[in-house]
């Protein structure tokens, strides 16, 4: 009983063709992204810049960063509008002897003040002039620790205070 080699292959035989293969696949593999770009007109730019944002979101040092710079940028652009902010109060209260509470609720360092000062809450006076440093918060804040008051200067449809004629009141 002798074997007949041609009809049945070895072991050998099996892994050569196996080898032969895996190296035909490969090099058309190989082949095909040397000769794709060539072959259909090149890489596609965009995809490319795609690609390389896409990149830059997964580095996680680009990432970090970036964010901790646009942090700062937030923080210092925050910082620069309550200085611009706190100018402008403090610029409001010493120029106008007539304090609009409509004026003031415009500007954000200068909300709720009016009602303060026109329900003589001393500790909300102080809180404000700790931010603004008011010559005139000063008077009035001293004014009401000598003599306390209580209610409200204006009427509930009065909207505006004459701050020299409320300084006399107290």
């Amino acid at each position: 009983m002798e074997k007949n080699h041609l009809k049945e292959p070895g072991a050998g035989r099996i892994f050569l063709i196996a080898v032969a293969l895996a190296l035909a696949i490969g090099s058309g593999f190989v082949l095909g992204l040397k000769m794709g770009p060539t072959l259909f007109g090149g890489v596609d730019e965009p995809l490319v810049q795609m690609d390389e944002q896409y990149k830059q979101h997964l580095d996680p040092e680009k990432e970090s960063a970036n964010e901790a710079e646009q942090a700062v940028d937030s923080v210092a652009a925050a910082a620069e509008a309550s200085k611009r902010d706190m100018a402008k109060g403090k610029d409001y209260l010493a120029g106008h002897n007539q304090w609009d509470r409509n004026e003031m609720e415009k500007i954000p360092s200068l909300q709720g003040l009016w009602d303060a000062v026109n329900n003589y809450k001393v500790d909300d006076l102080r809180s404000y002039n700790e931010k603004l440093d008011s010559a005139t918060l000063t008077t009035i804040i001293e004014k009401l620790e000598e003599n306390p008051k209580e209610g409200s200067y204006a009427s509930k449809t009065d909207e505006v205070i004459t701050i020299s004629a409320y300084i006399k009141a107290l």
